[in-house]
């Protein structure tokens, strides 16, 4: 009997019509009038005729059920956990008051049919109104028989568990998309939030910059030199407020506005910014070799190189030849572009630390800036469907790898 190839995609009607083949070919064979599949119903405590051969004439019909404390053929199966040949059950005194004996069906041969988890499905059973002894052929018919209905109920049961994980799966990205999405409105709203406050704070913070500088031109002779001194802080520091909310300004914009995909000539982006860079950096050297073209935003993209580049020149600029390399190279299934430096380099564990807002693994004094350069080069990137690490040991230098979808 060749094994069911297709039940993860049967329905219930077509395994039901499957089985009755079976047990119409089973009777057919063991020469009997009578073959029957029973299902264990433990919670009624009944067994039910699942599949009968046979139009009924044998007294017995799909869906009719009997009680499981009955002294029945099945029940002591089921009982046993094992087959049962009863070849004339008048020869049986415990059989005396079994109930399908007493309607006539004196041989009985039957299996246990089990679940893929050892637990009991029910019967397989043939029978017959006249005394027999079943021949190594029948006894092997029942066996391959009962094998295959194991094996239906086993991928029925496979496929309901698939079915389970298919809806936890669905489940779980219905709620994964819902919390996408409130995260993107959420960081929509913090995003113009933040360009309001920064735009907002710039006017007064101007003021109180200019009122300082008009009371330092004025006023100054009347003034202690304490004062000022402390007026001149109060200009500097206003003035360093204002150029923080501006870089803060520059974020959120670079984070909100939309992106306008066009074709990109990364090579000519990081060469002009390389140029620009150089005024700066006189003494930096930069080395860009050939790197392919993208589809991205040339403005924000034009950004990224000009913060990678920058940092790359400022943590070398106190090497005695700063030097920077810009290449691309293939790197885990994506096309990349590296910046690599021969500075100071940072410690490889606080790596995750570099694209944090306003984090800084290096002492101000040390080297200049606001520490929110790397994560405008992260957001960026990442709206480009990519993403961007460093790599780097302390005095080392460093390599700033980025990709784009």
């Amino acid at each position: 009997m060749n094994q069911p190839k297709t039940a993860l995609a049967e329905t219930a009607d077509a395994l039901v019509a499957r089985w009755q083949s079976l047990i119409d070919l089973l009777a057919f064979h063991a020469q009997v009038p009578c073959a029957m599949i029973n299902r264990a119903e433990p919670a009624e405590h009944t067994l039910v005729f699942q599949t009968v051969n046979g139009n009924g004439t044998h007294g017995y019909t799909a869906g009719q059920s009997i009680d499981l404390s009955l002294n029945s053929y099945c029940a002591n199966v089921l009982k046993r956990r094992e087959p049962l040949l009863i070849k004339d059950a008048r020869l049986h005194r415990e059989m005396a008051d079994n109930p399908t004996a007493c309607l006539g069906m004196i041989f009985y041969y039957g299996l246990p049919i089990r679940r893929a988890n050892g637990e009991l499905f029910g019967t397989l059973c043939i029978l017959d109104s006249e005394p027999r002894s079943p021949d190594s052929q029948v006894t092997g018919l029942m066996e391959v028989f009962r094998t295959t209905l194991e094996n239906d109920l086993a991928l029925v049961e496979q496929n309901h568990a698939l079915g389970e994980a298919l809806q936890r799966e669905q489940a779980a990205n219905r709620a994964l998309g819902l919390a996408n999405d409130q995260l993107a409105a959420t960081n929509q709203t913090l995003d113009a939030f933040a360009y309001s406050i920064s735009h907002d704070l710039r006017a007064p913070l101007r003021r109180i910059n200019r009122f300082a500088e008009l009371l330092l031109e004025d006023e100054a002779s009347c003034m202690s030199s304490e004062g000022q001194s402390l007026l001149g802080r109060i200009s500097d520091n206003a003035g360093a407020l204002d150029a923080l909310v501006g870089t803060m300004l520059e974020f959120a914009h670079g984070s909100k506005r939309s992106l306008e995909r066009q074709p990109v000539d990364m090579a000519a982006l990081a060469r002009q910014v390389g140029a620009e860079l150089g005024e700066d950096y006189p003494s930096c050297r930069f080395h860009i070799d050939t790197l392919p073209g993208c589809e991205g935003d040339a403005t924000l993209l034009k950004q990224v190189w000009h913060n990678l580049m920058g940092n790359a020149a400022k943590y070398s600029s106190k090497q005695t030849a700063p030097y920077v390399q810009i290449y691309a190279e293939p790197w885990q299934g994506h096309q990349s572009y590296v910046v690599k430096d021969n500075g100071v380099g940072f410690d490889p564990e606080r790596a995750t630390e570099l694209f944090e807002p306003f984090k800084r693994l290096h002492e101000e004094a040390d080297f200049q800036g606001k520490g929110i350069g790397l994560a405008f080069v992260q957001r960026v990137v990442q709206r480009h469907g990519g993403d961007v690490i460093a790599e780097s040991d302390p005095g080392q230098g460093a390599t700033f790898r980025f990709w784009l979808a």
